[in-house]
């Protein structure tokens, strides 16, 4: 198991100033990642937004996304390959980060494959139903994988919350 911090029984105490700071920075980094999209939404036409596809395109390649997911990939390896430090593990936080960003970069790409390799299956299992859901999600491919990235940063939360809950339970 992976101890970050070591401490005797009963020296963890928590000021409230170190909780109003990491509740500060948690919405000042919230509201700094939503800017970009708020931007994007608001200089978007209400009649372009109903229209399927025409978004999406705009949202660039599939190969380009799914080449920055191989450099993110990459960096997290090398990352990952460095000598381990005194202090704060940076290079594990940036391999992790670099980790989710990878997924988040295959998310699009994997769900056109995953579309475009159910299509027959789920036409011949669900006829029109199955037609009309692959075509749908073919359709929506960033609205889509912006849900899929979501659900990726939600796995990727709650496996780091178990690593320290695990480290925590070893350290006290």
């Amino acid at each position: 198991s992976i101890n970050f911090v070591q401490m005797n029984e009963g020296s963890l105490t928590l000021r409230p100033t170190v909780l109003i700071a990491a509740l500060g920075l948690g919405v000042l980094f919230a509201l700094l990642a939503a800017l970009g999209p708020a931007n994007s939404a608001a200089a978007t036409a209400p009649a372009n937004t109903m229209r399927r596809g025409l978004i999406e395109s705009r949202h660039g390649s599939l190969i380009g996304s799914a080449a920055w997911g191989v450099g993110f990939a990459l960096l997290a390896g090398l990352l990952m390959l460095r000598e381990r430090t005194p202090g704060l593990p940076w290079a594990g936080y940036g391999a992790s980060f670099c980790i989710v960003m990878a997924f988040v970069s295959w998310a699009r790409p994997l769900l056109a494959i995953a579309t475009r390799c159910a299509r027959i299956p789920l036409t011949r299992l669900c006829s029109a139903e199955g037609l009309v859901a692959v075509a749908g999600t073919r359709g929506a491919l960033g609205r889509a994988g912006i849900a899929i990235s979501g659900l990726i940063v939600a796995l990727g939360m709650a496996i780091s919350i178990g690593v320290m809950v695990a480290s925590f339970r070893d350290t006290v």
